[in-house]
């Protein structure tokens, strides 16, 4: 099972300088690498992470499809009045040989 963190922090495997990210804002999942085993998000952030326009909660996990629009802010009508700012997004995309890739990589790091 391979793993990338995302966030504001330098440790995360992958950073977001935006204040209004995180230090540690998401995990992405990347299970077995099969056809069927699809990535997953889980919210580990203060104000929610977006699948789709559909807030998650912290601890709350969501398996993913290819093209699914992760956004790690939120939409303006929520800024309570403040400057609509551009959201942080990412665009999944998501194949079997990929998430396969992705599992072998950690595997080999795992055991070296």
């Amino acid at each position: 099972r391979a793993l990338a963190t995302v966030g504001r922090r330098p440790n995360n495997d992958i950073v977001c300088r935006d204040l209004a990210v995180s230090g540690r804002h998401c995990i992405f999942y990347c299970e077995g690498g099969g056809e069927h085993d699809a990535p997953s998000v889980e919210d580990s952030s203060t104000n929610g992470t977006y699948v789709n326009d559909d807030k998650l909660t912290k601890g709350q996990k969501r398996r993913l499809v290819s093209g699914d629009i992760i956004s790690l802010t939120k939409h303006a009508e929520e800024t309570d009045g403040a400057a609509a700012t551009p959201r942080v997004q990412f665009r999944l995309e998501y194949s079997a040989t990929t998430a396969a890739a992705a599992a072998a990589a950690a595997a080999a790091a795992a055991a070296a």
